[in-house]
This record gives structure tokens, C-alpha cells and sequence, in this order.
């Protein structure tokens, strides 16, 4: 599995088992630390909230747990859709062989966004840990959505993307047959428009924030 990551190229040569397992777990390893940072947010959430709504405090810490199976699918409509995409522009480009190869691929290479996710998990933790008390949720929110913090996370991810852009291209050029440059171009559009999207979401957070304090 550790080649996968430092020599992609050589891993793909050398594989011969293709299937939906290893996406489907790789998947299920991503969603976990979703599931803990919302349940970590919900928790610090709690206690803020206005006596009248005590008892759904007590739900909240309940719901981060289980937003794991949403979280699961979501990632798991992610993981078809840029599967797809993959496929379909490296067929434009020549590409042969089944879909099933190009999932397979595609699921090893979110290997990387797998540990970017628990990085950010990490921080995330660590950052509601030396908060201390907050007055109020408009506080939190602010908190949360500090720029430096919403830039930070972008980069984390963006390394994480580029990482899984390089296992895919290696893996495309070989089980589509293709040229590199061409496998490249395949895995990179998806990625990037991913990426895109990510780093707009993020920065959409400080005006959820501002919102938060009218």
C-alpha cells in the first residue's frame, strides 16, 4: 500500500486484483473524520444554546455521529462522478479498458485525501481544544471561520489533490493505455474543478460567519 504512494507508477505495473473494495473502504476511511469534526463542533455548540432548547442539545453530539452515513455517500457519489469523468475524457483521449480499472485507480488515489482528511481532523481538534469557553454561537462561528484558518485548511487540501493527481495519472496512463501527458490531462480536470469548488466553499465560510453575527 505504501508503494502506492511513493511509486505509483510501479504499483499499477504490478496490479492485478481489480474491484470496488478498496475504493469502498478508502471511501469509509475518509468519512470518519468528517463525522468526528462535526461532532466535535456540535458538542462545543451545546452549551451555547439558549435554555429553551436544552433538549436539543443533548441530540446534537448524536447527529455528528451519525452524519458518518451521509457523509459516506456523498463521498461515495464524489468517488463515481470524478470515476466518470476520468473515464470518459481518457476514452476521448484513446483510452481502453473497463470502468471498473479506472474506479480502482481512482479509489487508490484518494489515499492521500484520506490522510489529508485526518490531518485536518487533527487541527481541527486541537484548535476547539485551546479555544476556551465561547460567549455565545455568533462567537464560535466567527471562530471557526477564521481566514487563517479557512487558508490553512485550503492548502492542506490542495496538497492532498495534487498527491491524488499524480497516483491517477500513473495509474490512467497504465490501465487506459494512454500517454502520460494525456492521463494527466484526464485526472487533472476533474481534480482541479473538485478542488475548485472545495476552496469556494471555504471561502464562503467568513461570510457565513459575518452573517452569523447580525
Amino acid at each position: 500500500m505504501i508503494e502506492v504512494l511513493s511509486n505509483p507508477k510501479k504499483f499499477f505495473e504490478n496490479l492485478d486484483s481489480f474491484g470496488m473494495k478498496v475504493p469502498l473502504l478508502v471511501i469509509f476511511v475518509m468519512a470518519i473524520p468528517s463525522a468526528v469534526i462535526q461532532y466535535e463542533v456540535l458538542k462545543a455548540i451545546k452549551p451555547l444554546l439558549p435554555p429553551e432548547m436544552s433538549q436539543l442539545g443533548d441530540v446534537l453530539p448524536l447527529i455528528g455521529i451519525f452524519s458518518i452515513i451521509p457523509t459516506y455517500i456523498i463521498m461515495l457519489i464524489l468517488f463515481l462522478i470524478i470515476s466518470g469523468v476520468i473515464h470518459l475524457i481518457s476514452g476521448a483521449f484513446g483510452g481502453e479498458g473497463e470502468f471498473r480499472k479506472t474506479a480502482t485507480v481512482v479509489g487508490y488515489g484518494l489515499i492521500p485525501y484520506a490522510i489529508v482528511s485526518y490531518i485536518q481532523m487533527a487541527i481541527s481538534i486541537y484548535s476547539l481544544s485551546q479555544a476556551g469557553e465561547f460567549a455565545s454561537i455568533q462567537e464560535f462561528i466567527a471562530y471557526m471561520t477564521d481566514w487563517n484558518r479557512i487558508a490553512s485548511s485550503a492548502i492542506i487540501s490542495a496538497a492532498g489533490i495534487v498527491w491524488s493527481i499524480a497516483i491517477w495519472s500513473h495509474g490512467i496512463a497504465i490501465v487506459r493505455k494512454i500517454e502520460f501527458r494525456k492521463a494527466l490531462i484526464s485526472s487533472a480536470i476533474p481534480a482541479l474543478l473538485y478542488l475548485a469548488y472545495t476552496i469556494y466553499t471555504l471561502y464562503s465560510l467568513p461570510n457565513v460567519g459575518s452573517m452569523g453575527g447580525i
